[in-house]
């Protein structure tokens, strides 16, 4: 079950990026255009999804390990001992990791 939520909210965290992306769109007066949006967005989207697939793939096959008790008690943040590692990482995977490809791939 955990498995699930990793991707669900890792699927949120790269939703939410394009959705950021588009509502900081230059022309806001033109109507939503699907067709247009796929065709100037298709290469970020997929080199999002597939390094967003790669690294949580390593993270869920735990290739990839978190320790957050060294944050908190470097850190004193007692409030995250709460949070779920790997339901963390994945939301922060989603939106940093396209947030960083699109930067990647946008600056060509």
């Amino acid at each position: 079950m955990e498995t699930f939520f990793c991707i669900v909210l890792c699927v949120m965290g790269l939703a939410l990026f394009f959705l950021r992306k588009y509502a900081g769109r230059t022309d806001k007066t033109a109507e939503p255009n699907w067709k247009f949006w796929w065709n100037d967005n298709k290469v970020d989207l997929i080199s999002a999804v597939l390094v967003v697939t790669i690294l949580m793939t390593l993270m869920l096959m735990g290739s990839i390990s978190l320790d957050l008790d060294t944050l908190v008690k470097d850190y004193s943040i007692p409030y995250i001992v709460i949070l779920s590692p790997k339901l963390a990482i994945s939301a922060i995977i989603g939106y940093f990791g396209t947030n960083w490809m699109y930067g990647k791939f946008s600056k060509g």
